[in-house]
């Protein structure tokens, strides 16, 4: 028999981006001892160590911008979810309007997902 590993198999996006921050961060920390410990005159193994430093940080920071979008997609998608339990509950315009709000929001949202892909 065969072992079939389920989706609860699968680190939470929140760990994934962790251990990858945490890796990243660990190569930027290498590459600084490094810079350090090269010798003045190795210039060009210096300049190594700087673009390995660069891309390090432009790497967390690519994490830590989509922990901060996730973090913000699930406030949306609670928001839209209260807000239709809202208008369930009371059909008042202004319920229909927070709910209208929330789904324009979510659906940006998507669209510059779908652009920033086609843009890649």
């Amino acid at each position: 028999m065969e072992n079939v590993q389920g989706p609860t198999d699968q680190p939470s996006p929140d760990k994934a981006y962790s251990h990858q921050y945490k890796h990243a961060m660990g190569l930027f920390e290498d590459a600084l001892h490094e810079y350090h410990k090269a010798s003045p005159d190795k210039t060009h193994q210096k300049e190594e160590f700087v673009e390995v430093m660069n891309k390090t940080i432009h790497v967390m920071d690519e994490i830590a911008s989509q922990v901060i979008k996730s973090k913000l997609q699930k406030e949306k998608e609670s928001k839209l979810e209260d807000d239709f339990h809202k208008f369930l509950n009371d059909h008042k315009n202004k319920n229909q309007k927070e709910l209208a709000k929330d789904h324009q929001a979510l659906a940006q949202d998507v669209n510059e997902l779908r652009s920033s892909l086609h843009n890649k």
